[in-house]
Order: structure tokens, then sequence, then C-alpha cells
């Protein structure tokens, strides 16, 4: 890739597979860490809010 120069840079990226691949990979990866870091911060808050129910109801 580095041989080669070209003026559109998006034809010089889409004619290298590897590239494509590697980039839609890294897209994919930071889309799942988002998805399931967003799923933990609901389950922790939800079993926050549970045993601070929990906790409450056996001190009253």
């Amino acid at each position: 890739m580095s041989t080669g120069t070209t003026q559109n840079a998006i034809t010089l990226i889409l004619s290298q597979p590897l590239l494509l691949y590697s980039i839609a990979g890294s897209l994919l990866v930071n889309l799942l860490s988002d998805a399931i870091a967003n799923i933990n911060a609901f389950v922790y808050s939800s079993l926050r809010d549970r045993i601070f129910g929990f906790v409450q109801g056996q001190v009253i």
C-alpha cells in the first residue's frame, strides 16, 4: 500500500481487503464492547437497588 499513490484514498483502502476487514473488525469490537458496558451498568445498578431495598427492609 505504501508503494501506491493516489488522489482518492477511499479507492486505495477498498483495494486492500485485509485493511478493510481490519477496520470493519475493529468497529465491530468497539460496538460490542460498548453494548456490553451498557448492559453491565444496567445490571449493576439494578443489583445495587435490590440490595439497598433488601437492607432497608431488614432495618425497618
